[in-house]
């Protein structure tokens, strides 16, 4: 009986590590689809309506929702003529909750997703 609790506090440390760090990487590559679907949106606003930069911003912030907080401000739509690319880069910062991948990365990573298409 007590060489099971020992091998149980020896070993469940490291299954509740991996356990959280699977969580955080399907946070982390939630956060990532978020934001990538966020910059695709944008770029598809911006490439029907170019110079339209708040437009493009507001497009953006309604399909993060509330699940994801991104930096939609930094996010600009260039005018740019018929035929030519634009790009829309979006970035968030992602918080894991892991203390030992919190304290591998330095705290928080951000995340970014850039998405072109071409104006119309």
């Amino acid at each position: 009986m007590g060489q099971a609790v020992v091998e149980a506090a020896l070993v469940l440390p490291i299954l509740l590590l991996f356990l959280l760090g699977t969580i955080d990487l399907g946070r982390a590559f939630t956060v990532y689809v978020s934001v990538a679907n966020a910059a695709r949106e944008g770029a598809r606003h911006c490439a029907l309506h170019p110079g339209d930069t708040t437009g493009t911003q507001l497009r953006m912030a309604g399909e993060l929702g509330s699940l994801v907080l991104a930096d939609t401000a930094s996010a600009t739509c260039p005018t740019v003529p018929s035929g030519a690319p634009v790009t829309v880069r979006l970035a968030a910062t992602f918080q894991p909750i892991t203390p030992l991948i919190s304290s591998l990365t330095g705290g928080p990573v951000r995340i970014e997703a850039p998405a072109t298409m071409v104006v119309w």
